[in-house]
């Protein structure tokens, strides 16, 4: 921790500003409204919006999935220069396709079928270049980078529904260009800490369940209302997220060794609920604020999993590109699927009873709770937990055995203890208790091997066993002889 705080001066932070802008940008572009569809002559096109959701979703997940599957491969390809560009230029192609398509004579939903799917993979790209970027970053220049970012897109966007429709169709045709071009600025000047020749091999991680179910609750609850409930409704909706961005950014300035983007969990689920449960007393008669509490929920969990993808990669070496294309998928799926909830819930809500409809929100309100303990199940603190993800077997000589031809059994000990340290993020003292534990040690053995108190030792011992998650010493002696 001390070294990260040496490394966040003002000096780096006024350097990383173009990155906060850039992918602020960006959001602007792929989280709005799509303002394309609203031009007079796309908006008349019959099925252009069903088209242009199939496309850009179908082609996003796809090269998202790619991605996945080949990060090690992509990676260095992503790397280079004229990628971001190109990226940025299918976007914004898309997008401009899609605004001739009511214009130009001929074929219309083709044409916004092609500017939907280059929508999608610029998209795609895009997002995961940014996502590098920012997992070279400790977990406080990442709150600042991702709060700034959703605060710049939430003002933009509430902009450009002010102005001229024109100049916002410009606008949003040129936003991927500009924020691909100042992510070049922090690629040209910043060096992150520990390049690809520090990084251990390639190998296979334990799936991410945790953040993924997390997700997928969030992201169906929040476009569930942003469909089921009348767009008259939504017209301020953005001032719930730019708050809620606005506060973390705060915080992140001026309480930096005591806030991170971590304590927005215990922020994201009481605004979540309470919008539905003011949705279900109120039902769309309160629809503005129910969207201002559900934006407002849905952003602070956006920007709290993203940085806790972003500290996960930067501690522990995880792939950033393999999980942020499955967790960002994930987001497509949970969003189309309440997309369809919420249009289907408002196409046919005279023929639906009123105790259905309030079944289903509590029903909500029960799965957003449970995932929620779930998840954070895994430690005191989010920002000191690898959410278990972890390194899985091999079925080739694993280093543990490799290392076993040459070490005793001691050392293999004190081997195992400090790999699953960093994986599960205990302190160096609680990875002295848990060699302690391991080897047999009751609780008063520990606090005199290590001259520490029985209060501390009891502390110590708690700490190891949530942070591992487990209940037993058995299940955590297993956990250390299973360290590959």
């Amino acid at each position: 921790m001390g070294a990260d705080m040496k490394r966040f001066s003002a000096k780096g932070t006024l350097a990383l500003y173009p990155s906060y802008v850039g992918m602020g940008l960006f959001l602007a572009w792929t989280v709005g409204n799509s303002f394309v569809l609203n031009f007079e002559g796309t908006a008349a096109i019959e099925h252009a919006r069903t088209v242009d959701l199939l496309c850009a979703m179908g082609t996003n997940v796809l090269a998202l999935f790619v991605i996945a599957c080949r990060s090690n491969e992509i990676g260095s390809l992503l790397a280079r220069r004229p990628v971001p560009l190109a990226a940025a230029a299918c976007a914004s192609l898309g997008s401009a396709l899609m605004v001739l398509a009511g214009v130009l004579p001929g074929e219309a939903l083709a044409v916004i079928a092609a500017g939907s799917c280059l929508r999608g993979v610029g998209s795609a790209l895009l997002f995961m270049l940014w996502s590098e970027l920012f997992s070279s970053l400790p977990i406080k220049q990442t709150s600042i980078c991702y709060s700034a970012a959703y605060l710049i897109s939430v003002l933009l966007e509430a902009g450009m529904r002010s102005i001229d429709a024109n100049v916002t169709l410009v606008l949003e045709c040129f936003l991927p260009l500009a924020s691909a071009i100042l992510m070049g600025i922090p690629l040209a000047g910043h060096a992150p800490d520990g390049g690809e020749d520090e990084r251990e091999p390639a190998r296979a991680w334990a799936f991410p369940y945790r953040p993924l179910a997390l997700t997928m609750a969030y992201t169906f609850a929040a476009f569930f209302f942003h469909s089921a409930i009348s767009s008259e409704a939504g017209g301020f909706s953005w001032v719930g997220g730019g708050a809620v961005s606005a506060l973390c950014l705060a915080a992140s300035l001026l309480f930096v060794k005591r806030f991170d983007a971590s304590k927005l969990q215990n922020v994201a689920l009481p605004l979540m609920i309470a919008g539905i449960l003011l949705w279900v007393l109120l039902g769309n008669e309160a629809g503005s604020a129910v969207m201002m509490l559900t934006d407002a929920g849905n952003i602070a969990f956006r920007i709290f999993i993203l940085v806790m993808i972003c500290n996960i990669c930067y501690r522990y070496q995880v792939p950033a590109l393999w999980l942020f294309a499955i967790v960002r998928m994930a987001m497509l799926v949970a969003e189309a699927a309440g997309v369809g909830t919420g249009m289907a819930l408002a196409a046919n809500r005279d023929a639906t009873s009123d105790l259905a409809v309030e079944g289903f929100a509590f029903a909500l309100v029960l799965v957003l709770a449970t995932v929620s303990a779930f998840a954070t199940n895994a430690g005191r603190n989010l920002a000191d937990t690898s959410w278990h993800i972890v390194p899985r077997e091999s079925g080739r000589t694993s280093r543990a055995d490799q290392l076993a031809q040459v070490m005793g059994g001691y050392e293999m000990l004190v081997w195992r203890c400090a790999k699953v340290a960093r994986l599960y993020g205990l302190t160096h003292r609680e990875e002295e208790v848990l060699g302690c534990l391991t080897k047999g040690m009751t609780k008063t053995q520990v606090q005199d091997d290590l001259c520490i108190s029985e209060g501390t030792a009891r502390t110590h011992i708690q700490h190891v066993y949530k942070k591992l998650g487990v209940h037993s010493r058995e299940e955590m002696i297993d956990i250390v002889e299973q360290v590959e």
